[in-house]
C-alpha cells in the first residue's frame, strides 16, 4: 500500500509532510543519485556499491572487493561523501564503517571495532549537520548478543555506546533536527 498524507494522521487529523531540501553546501549528488548495493557479479558471495542517475542512467560501480561486502550506502547531508558497512577489512564478523568521496574515491576506515571487542559496525547514517555518523554494532564482540547503537564523529574519534541493555537495537537514524536518534528494538 502507498504512503498517503491520510495515512499519517493522528488524533488531531493529517499530519502536515516533511520537506526534504538540501543544505546550502549540497554536492551535485543530492537529490540526483541513487547509491545501491548489488551482488550481480558474484552473487550470495560479494555485494559492492553503485550510484546512478535518479532516472536510471549513469550507472557506476564505486566498490570492488572480491569476496567482501560493502552494503547500506549512505549519503552524508553535503552529497560528498558516502558511509558504508564492509568486511573487506577482515572475516564476516568484522564488518565496520568505512567513508569514501562520492566517486568511489579515497575509501577510509570510520571503525574498527573488531580490536575493541565490539564484533561487527552496521547501517551508518550522517548527522544532519555531518559532523557524526550514528550506527549499530554488536555487544562484547559476538553475533549472538545483543546489537547495540554507537555514534561516532565522522573523522572516527569519539565513540559513544548509546543503548546497553538485553534487547536488540538496530537501524539508527537521526531526526531532521540532529536532536534525537530514533531505532528499531
Amino acid at each position: 500500500a502507498a504512503l498517503t498524507p491520510a495515512a499519517c494522521s493522528g488524533p488531531s487529523g493529517a499530519q502536515r509532510l516533511p520537506v526534504v531540501r538540501a543544505h546550502a553546501s549540497a554536492g551535485a549528488a543530492f537529490g540526483s543519485k541513487i547509491a545501491f548495493t548489488s551482488d550481480r557479479d558474484e552473487p550470495n558471495v560479494s555485494a559492492e556499491i553503485y550510484v546512478m542517475n535518479a532516472d536510471g542512467s549513469g550507472e557506476q560501480q564505486l566498490t570492488n572487493v572480491a569476496r567482501y561486502n560493502s552494503n547500506a550506502p549512505a549519503w552524508s547531508p553535503n552529497g560528498t561523501k558516502i558511509a558504508f558497512h564492509s568486511n573487506r577489512g577482515g572475516g564476516a564478523g568484522e564488518s565496520d564503517i568505512y567513508v569514501m568521496n562520492a566517486d568511489g574515491s579515497n575509501v577510509a576506515r570510520l571503525t574498527n571495532l573488531t580490536a575493541l571487542g565490539l564484533g561487527g559496525a552496521h547501517f551508518a547514517s550522517w548527522s544532519p549537520d555531518g559532523e557524526k555518523v550514528v550506527f549499530n554494532s554488536f555487544f562484547n564482540g559476538g553475533v549472538d548478543g545483543p546489537r547495540e547503537i554507537y555514534v561516532v564523529n565522522a573523522d572516527g574519534t569519539g565513540l559513544i555506546n548509546l543503548t546497553n541493555h538485553a534487547s536488540d537495537d538496530t537501524r539508527p537514524d537521526w531526526s531532521p533536527d540532529g536532536t534525537l536518534i530514533a531505532f528499531q528494538s
